[in-house]
């Protein structure tokens, strides 16, 4: 799980929602500017981390189907691979709130017991943008 007190290493997407959302407001504000400059018109710029967070699990989980369409080599149980659970710890021992991702974790736990296609779909996501195998029973 890594070294004490750090965040466990394993397989990440860098930035699966904050870089492509900094991408895009970026190119937002060029094209804002450049309008400036030809037309003398201002811009509005609009920019959502929540907008490109689902875009881009929306596009792992295209991608999982289209390997997959029944999602059958997936048996639903969510895998933890450390990272949420020492989130979620450090979170504890520094006071910090965390509800989303202490909600996730739970989940991920409760997906043990109830294999649906909902944990399926889960896992698949986690298999695409982490390379987070589905561990077995």
């Amino acid at each position: 799980m890594g070294e004490p007190g750090l965040a466990p290493h394993g397989h990440y997407r860098t930035g699966m929602g904050d870089m492509p959302t900094s991408l895009a407001l970026l190119s937002g504000v060029l094209s804002a500017l450049h309008l400036r400059a030809k037309t003398g018109e201002g811009s509005v710029v609009e920019s959502s981390l929540l907008r490109n967070a689902a875009y881009i699990n929306g596009v792992d989980m295209a991608n999982a189907l289209a390997d997959d369409p029944h999602l059958s080599n997936f048996a639903g149980r969510v895998s933890d691979s450390g990272m949420g659970r020492w989130t979620v710890n450090a979170a504890v021992d520094t006071g910090v709130p965390a509800h989303v991702i202490t909600a996730s974790l739970l989940e991920r736990f409760a997906s043990r017991d109830n294999f649906d296609f909902a944990g399926k779909a889960l896992s698949a996501m986690r298999m695409q943008f982490g390379g987070h195998h589905e561990k077995k029973s």
